[in-house]
C-alpha cells in the first residue's frame, strides 16, 4: 500500500519524508490507526538502531562501521560527534550535503570533494565562499513514557469522541431578580457575593 492510502496527519507525512521512512511500516496510535508524527519519531528512535540520521547519513558517506562506537546521547545514541571523532582527520563540516541529511545522498557528499577538484590543463576557477554549517546536529528525543500516554490519551480523546456545539437560549430573568433580593442578606451574613453561577447549581 502507497504512503498516500494511509491514514496518516500531514505531519508525520511531512515527517517520514524527511527521515526516509516508509508508513507501511508504522503502527499508528490514532483513530482507526491514524499514524501521528510521535509515530513517525518512535518509530524511527526504535528502528534507528541506537543512531542519529544525521550520524548514519556521515557514516554512510564515509564507509564507518558504527557497530563499534559508544554513543554520548540518549541511552547510548550515536550522535554526529560520536561519528566525527571516530573519523578523526577524515572527518570534514565543509560537505553541504552531508550536514543537511533530509536532502543528503551518498553519492552526491561523495562527489562533492571530487567535482570541487580542477582539472590539471583547466585554468582554476575563482574558489566560491563555502556555506557556513549550521551548529548542532539533528536529534530526535523520545517523550518518557508518561508524556507518551498523556499525548495518546488527549488524541485518542479527540479522534474518537464527536465534536458538536449546543446553543440554548435562556430566560434568567427571575433569576437575576432573585439574586438581587438575597445578593445583600447573604453578604451581611456569610461576607460573600452571591453569583449566578451559585443559583444554577442549586437549581440543577
Amino acid at each position: 500500500m502507497g504512503n498516500d492510502k494511509l491514514r496518516a496527519t500531514p505531519a508525520a507525512r511531512s515527517l517520514a519524508h524527511r527521515m526516509g521512512v516508509e508508513l507501511s511500516e508504522i503502527v499508528g496510535s490514532g483513530f482507526k490507526g491514524r499514524i501521528h508524527a510521535e509515530d513517525v519519531a518512535d518509530f524511527s528512535y526504535e528502528q534507528g538502531g541506537g543512531i542519529t540520521p544525521l550520524a548514519k547519513k556521515i557514516a554512510d558517506v564515509f564507509g564507518l562501521d558504527t557497530s563499534s562506537i559508544k554513543g554520548s546521547g540518549f541511552r547510548g545514541k550515536i550522535r554526529r560527534a560520536d561519528v566525527a571523532a571516530a573519523l578523526g582527520d577524515r572527518y570534514t563540516t565543509n560537505l553541504e550535503q552531508i550536514i543537511d541529511p533530509f536532502t543528503a545522498t551518498p553519492s552526491a557528499a561523495k562527489a562533492a570533494p571530487a567535482a570541487a577538484a580542477p582539472k590539471a590543463e583547466a585554468p582554476a576557477a575563482p574558489a566560491a565562499a563555502a556555506p557556513a554549517a549550521p551548529e548542532g546536529g539533528v536529534e530526535i528525543v523520545p517523550m518518557n513514557m508518561m508524556r507518551r500516554v498523556i499525548a495518546k490519551r488527549m488524541s485518542d480523546s479527540y479522534f474518537s469522541a464527536p465534536t458538536f456545539v449546543l446553543n440554548y437560549e435562556v430566560d434568567m430573568y427571575e433569576a437575576t431578580k432573585l439574586r438581587k433580593q438575597l445578593l445583600e442578606p447573604i453578604k451581611e451574613k456569610t461576607g460573600k457575593k452571591l453569583t449566578v453561577t451559585d443559583i444554577i447549581s442549586i437549581a440543577v
